[in-house]
């Protein structure tokens, strides 16, 4: 089959759409329905408190047990909002 292919197989995926993470534009349902409908889900968590995006894939989970993209910057530094710093640091942390 066209879609069958190494990607689609490391990923466990039926086919090779790929939902961009883009912050709080795509909602966990969102990621939900494209990993339901043999895509790769994905959720941005940019802006969000390490809580939050806890959350957020949590909702995910409910909807789904399909593949899921998190795309969590890792960073310390200016760019960040006011007050998120720690949160991904502590995020950062926990994963190193």
């Amino acid at each position: 089959m066209w879609s069958q292919n190494r990607v689609t197989e490391r990923l466990n995926i039926e086919y090779p759409i790929f939902l961009a993470p883009m912050a709080e534009l795509v909602t966990p349902e969102l990621a939900a329905e494209i990993s339901n409908a043999g895509g790769l889900g994905a959720l941005g968590m940019w802006g969000f408190t390490l809580e939050e995006g806890v959350k957020r894939i949590e909702q995910f989970r409910k909807l789904s047990n399909g593949s899921l993209n998190i795309n969590y910057p890792l960073w310390d530094g200016e760019s960040f909002p006011a007050g998120r710093n720690g949160s991904f640091s502590a995020c950062r942390n926990s994963i190193i």
